[in-house]
Order: structure tokens, then sequence, then C-alpha cells
């Protein structure tokens, strides 16, 4: 028993897991509800390489923990890569707060790094005893609660960062933990929902760390077969509008689905390499669409289903297939366009090398220091950016023969970069 424990920590602090695991757990609030329809939709690969943890943003984009690049991969809702940010470390955690800050648990520093939306660094939460292995924020209070499986506790944390209680410790007893894992707020019904691994069970406590209930497990098999609804290896957690739980099974390769009396409804994927099958799945959110993300480690990618009436995102369809009328030579100067100032908007095209162009954050874009971008794609080495004309209009100083000088500045992650140079206006 103490080498199966041993191995369990070691899997799910990596991220990526050889699941020598026999532990259960079962889930459940307090309603019932019925199963969910589930639509498998679409997979999300570019640039993963061992997806661990993943978040949303409050618009809508994704964000992947990746611990052996050692960056957090951020998608547009359409699955697009916007970044890939390099942040140090074994990046295993992540939660994005109501405002756009970014918090990353590091399983080798064992602290938690917060971004701000530029990913400027903010400062460091925790004091290095291993408040990494999941995090979650409440949107209501601003509490960050942080499973720490080494120490058997949960840490809760003020909005500002200072420790606000330590809830747990070792033992089976109520409230106390033996190797937590996956943790999820419940804004709604004021609860925070806790994977005691190794206890075989679910404990729930306020928003306030005070212990409220706890869901023992039916027994399992582990032989492959999820039919009774039992977790062989529970990690992530998600909870959606019916007080509906998800929970992950990283040994199994699925996706349990219980209603809020603990019943199980359904299972959501199943084990394997193809479309829509998981390989030591290890997180799971519900975002704004109704889509149930699901981040497979060993197939590298996030495969995404649709629950119940859900929406599938699109591209804004203004950028969509646009041929920019203005391009940038990447690291030179402007190359040759115009600003049809008749037209609807502005598009430009900036040519960066692939590497390059997932560094930049189109949010610190601006045309001549002043008009932000409206919307943006990006087709291997051109980003096409669009601009609102009038905005656009309004910072042009154009000469008798239709001249104007342009620039467009931003940051990237090494630093910033610059574009400048004469276009022709028509008017």
């Amino acid at each position: 028993m103490k080498t199966n424990k041993t191995m369990v920590k070691k899997i799910t602090l990596a991220g990526f897991l050889s699941l020598c695991l026999n532990v259960f757990l079962y889930i459940t609030l307090s309603d019932a509800a019925s199963a969910p329809q589930a639509t498998y939709l679409n997979g999300i690969t570019d640039g993963m390489h061992s997806p661990a943890r993943i978040a949303v943003g409050p618009n809508g984009d994704i964000y992947v923990t990746d611990p052996r690049k050692a960056k957090i991969h951020v998608y547009r809702p359409t699955g697009e890569l916007m970044r890939s940010q390099a942040v140090g470390g074994a990046p295993l955690s992540v939660a994005v707060d109501n405002a756009g800050n970014v918090y990353v648990g590091d399983a080798t520093a064992k602290t938690i790094k917060v971004y701000d939306t530029n990913w400027l660094y903010l400062r460091v939460i925790g004091a290095g005893n291993g408040e990494s292995d999941d995090i979650s924020i409440s949107s209501s209070t601003g509490k960050l609660f942080a499973t720490d499986g080494k120490n058997n506790v949960i840490r809760i944390y003020n909005s500002d960062g200072t420790l606000y209680k330590t809830v747990g410790g070792m033992g089976s007893a109520t409230g106390k933990f033996n190797f937590p894992t996956g943790v999820t707020v419940n804004d709604a019904a004021g609860d925070v929902i806790v994977v005691d691994q190794m206890n075989n069970r679910i404990q729930i406590f306020d928003l306030d760390g005070n212990y409220k209930s706890a869901i023992t497990p039916p027994a399992s098999t582990r032989s492959g077969s999820y039919s009774n609804g039992a977790l062989a290896s529970g990690q992530g957690l998600a909870v959606d509008g019916q007080r509906r739980i998800y929970a992950v099974d990283a040994f199994l390769g699925t996706v349990h689905v219980y209603d809020g009396n603990g019943a199980w409804l359904k299972s959501i994927g199943s084990f394997g390499t193809g479309p829509g099958r998981l390989n030591v799945p290890l997180d799971v959110v519900i975002d704004g669409y109704n889509r149930l993300l699901i981040t497979s480690s060993n197939t590298s990618a996030v495969e995404i289903y649709g629950i119940d009436a859900y929406t599938v995102p699109t591209t804004d369809p203004s950028a969509q297939n646009q041929t920019p009328s203005s391009y940038a030579l990447s690291g030179v100067q402007w190359e040759s366009g115009t600003i049809d100032l008749a037209s609807a908007d502005l598009f430009v095209g900036v040519i960066i090398t692939d590497t390059e162009i997932l560094d930049i954050d189109v949010a610190s874009v601006r045309l001549n220091a002043a008009v932000p971008v409206e919307a943006f794609t990006i087709k291997g080495d051109l980003l096409t950016l669009r601009f609102n004309k009038d905005k656009v209009r309004a910072t042009l100083t154009v000469s008798a023969d239709g001249d104007a000088t342009v620039a467009i500045t931003g940051n990237m992650r090494a630093g910033g970069f610059s574009y400048a140079g004469t276009v022709k206006v028509i008017r």
C-alpha cells in the first residue's frame, strides 16, 4: 500500500500517469438531474505535448498547462492557438480570475505564480510547500483553493494572495485528507468540491472552508468497465448549471457524470487514441458555450464535447479569409500597402515566422499607438489584424500626395516589436 501511494503522488505531480492506481471515488451534491446529451465536436492539438490541467478565462479563452514544455498554451474558443507562454518550472495547474489574471501552479517551485493579462509577473502565492496539484478560484469571493497532495491539505488564499486558512491534514476522519487531487468551486451552491483520492471519497466544504458532507464510492474492479460509475483514479472535476458533476477517471479514460444526489448518469468518452478518445485524461472544464473540454495527456490533445444545447464558437467572420490591404515585413518596415478609408475596416498582415508569431500578445498591439486590434486570424506565418477604419482615420496625417506614416507596435514574450512605413491612403 505504501508503494502504491507513492506512485500515485508522483504520477499526479508530473501529470503523466503510468496508472498503477487502485482508488475509487463517487461524487454527489444534492439534486437529481437527467443524463446530459453529449456530442463529440473536435479536438485541439496544436502546440501540445502532455496537457495536464485546463481553465477558461472570462473572455472564453482556453488555458492549458503543459509541464514537459514548461508552458501555458492559450487558445481562442475556436481552438486557434494564440500563444505558448513559457513560465519555467513545471506548470501543472492553472486558473483564471474575473479580471483575466492567470494563476499557475508550479510543481517544481511548489508555489503559485500570478500573471496579469499581458503575462507580466505580479507575485507568488504560497511558501513552497506544495500548492500546485490543482487550483480553483471562487468568482463570488475571489478566494483561491489549492490542493496539496503531499501534505494532505487544501490551502485557501484571499484575493490578495495572503493565506486565509489551511483545511485538512492526514487522516480519514471528517475534513481530513489522504492525497487530495482535483478541486472545483460551485459558486451557485456555495460548495468547494475536493477529490480525497486515497480515502475513496469526495469531500464538500463551503466557501469558508467548513466541512459540509462527504460521499463514499461504489466498488470498482478496475477491469476497464465503468458501468456502475465507480472511478478507478479520480482527477479533475467540473460542475454544470444543473449541478451535475463531471469527474475525470485517468485510469479508465473517461469522464463520469453524476447528479446532485450522487447517482451515476453516464460516462463521456472512452479509452483510446482516436478522435474523442481519452488516454490519461487529467482535467475537465465546462465553458460558456456549454462545451466539455477534457485534457488527454497521452494523446497530446484537448477533446471537446457539446453538452445538451451547446454552441459552437466561430471566428469573427469579418476577419476570416480576408486579403490584407497592407503588409509589414518581419522586423524591417512596411513592404507595401494601402489604406482604403472607403472600406469597412482596415486589414493589416504581419509576416512573422511561425515560432515568433505565437509569442505576440495581440491584446497589446496598437496602430499608431492608439488603435487596438478588433479581430485577428493566424494562418502559417501571416497574422492578419483588423482595425476599425474610423479609429484609424483619426490617427492619420495624410500628405498632399496621399501618403501617411503608419506604425504597428506591440509586445512579445522576449520584448516588443515595431513595424513602420509609408502607405498610400485612398479616400
